[in-house]
């Protein structure tokens, strides 16, 4: 299977997320280059679609959000509201270099999501 046929059977079958739970990472199991086929699933070239101006732009937030943070007594001691929102925006526009792991990992354990359930773990173990 190819990453844009991967990419159009999820899209057709998103309304059956536990089909696709149990279907999709047998799949991958499968495949010869499993990375590969998930950034071509994905659409590797979706990081250089994204403009020089916007990426700037949102790595500048990122800072000053994070600047806010710190003087607010730490990222580790910010709020969940504000841990998610910073995380949607590193994830999407990628870390800026002045964070460090450390960071992103308090914002993690600080998001108190489901969807980052053992994600923190993983990062911790990958950095100490």
């Amino acid at each position: 299977m190819c990453g844009r046929g991967l990419r159009k059977y999820i899209v057709s079958n998103l309304a059956n997320v536990e089909k696709l739970r149990e279907e999709v990472p047998a799949a991958l199991k499968c495949a010869p280059k499993p990375a590969k086929l998930v950034l071509d699933c994905i659409g590797s070239d979706h990081e250089n679609a994204m403009e020089d101006a916007v990426k700037k732009e949102a790595e500048q937030v990122a800072i000053a959000w994070r600047k806010r943070l710190i003087s607010e007594g730490g990222v580790r001691n910010s709020g969940e509201i504000d841990a998610k929102g910073l995380l949607l925006l590193i994830g999407g526009f990628g870390i800026p270099r002045l964070f460090s792991d450390e960071d992103v990992f308090d914002l993690v354990n600080l998001s108190k999501s489901r969807q980052f359930a053992g994600f923190g773990s993983k990062i911790a173990a990958s950095c100490y």
